[in-house]
């Protein structure tokens, strides 16, 4: 079967724009190797998705573990450190400083506990923990009383900021998701 000179330049242009668009989202979306162990452990003793840590992580930090917010929040998680203060004594660590929250290991283990905690007071409502992530219990609390529809829809969501911070969780969480289920997918099973 002969192809003619036509159809192979759109094959190659095909394959062409198929490796820049994998590339440009490898750049995009691409978990740092230091970080997967940490993310997979906290993940798992939080029984939480890694695709979710990996999302909320790309959005607060961009993977940047020395990262620091307008209102200080720290780390690849983006913890403030009143937070933190409290977490620390759950976990019994002594000695605890700001400083630790550019540890990314712990760092990652404080950011699942809490969404972890987060999850549970919302009885598993994602957009809530992930609102309350960003804007706080207490907001969360009054909007959900002012308003119910906030549980289920991320526009009902009054703060702009919170409203786009779900959103961009929520849709790097699908994509992590989808990586994860392709991987498997095209990983040949060991024997």
């Amino acid at each position: 079967m002969k192809i003619s000179k036509n159809k192979k330049y759109f094959v190659m242009i095909l394959f062409v724009v198929f490796c820049l668009c994998a590339h440009a989202l490898i750049w995009r979306y691409g978990v740092p190797a230091e970080y997967r162990a940490h993310i997979n452990a906290y993940a798992a003793r939080n029984n939480l998705e890694p695709s979710l840590i990996k999302a909320m992580i790309k959005i607060e930090s961009k993977f940047n573990p020395d990262a620091v917010s307008r209102r200080g929040a720290r780390g690849l998680m983006q913890i403030m450190p009143a937070t933190a203060r409290e977490i620390a004594e759950n976990f019994n660590i002594e000695n605890y400083n700001v400083e630790m929250l550019f540890d990314p290991e712990i760092n990652i283990m404080f950011g699942a506990y809490y969404i972890r905690m987060l999850l549970n007071m919302f009885d598993g409502n994602l957009n809530m923990a992930l609102a309350a992530y960003n804007a706080g219990m207490g907001n969360v609390e009054q909007w959900k009383y002012k308003n119910p529809m906030v549980e289920f829809e991320p526009s009902e969501i009054p703060f702009k900021e919170t409203r786009g911070y779900v959103r961009k969780v929520q849709n790097a969480y699908k994509f992590y998701k989808g990586a994860r289920k392709l991987k498997r997918l095209i990983t040949p099973k060991k024997p």
